[in-house]
């Protein structure tokens, strides 16, 4: 099943950072269960996005973390092929939020608030 959403950055359709197709095309997820893989995403520090919008495409997304709340984010879209190899999500996250970490110390050391 798949969301017929995906926009990573807007709060109330935060449906569209889920990591598995639980919902149907136009259905909202279970509460409880977007609540759970919201927490998840707090603590592993980046989202993922799997073919909810387009078929073929995965997309991971990470805060910048400068702002409370935060403003900003990054992402990362690839083919789902890609995201399939082995350890190749991790990967890619871990570059994804190395370098939002380092852009935040830079924009701070700037001044920017």
């Amino acid at each position: 099943m798949r969301s017929s959403h995906s926009h990573c950055y807007s709060s109330p359709q935060a449906r569209h950072w889920r990591t598995r197709r639980t919902t149907s095309p136009g259905r909202s997820p279970d509460v409880d269960d977007l609540v759970t893989e919201l927490g998840e995403v707090r603590n592993r520090g980046w989202a993922l996005e799997r073919e909810q919008r387009t078929v073929g495409v995965v997309c991971i997304a990470t805060v910048v973390p400068y702002r409370i709340p935060a403003t900003d984010a990054l992402s990362v879209s690839m083919p789902a092929e890609v995201a399939s190899y082995p350890g190749e999500l991790e990967r890619i996250a871990g570059v994804l939020t190395k370098h939002a970490s380092a852009w935040a110390r830079e924009l701070r050391a700037e001044g920017v608030r």
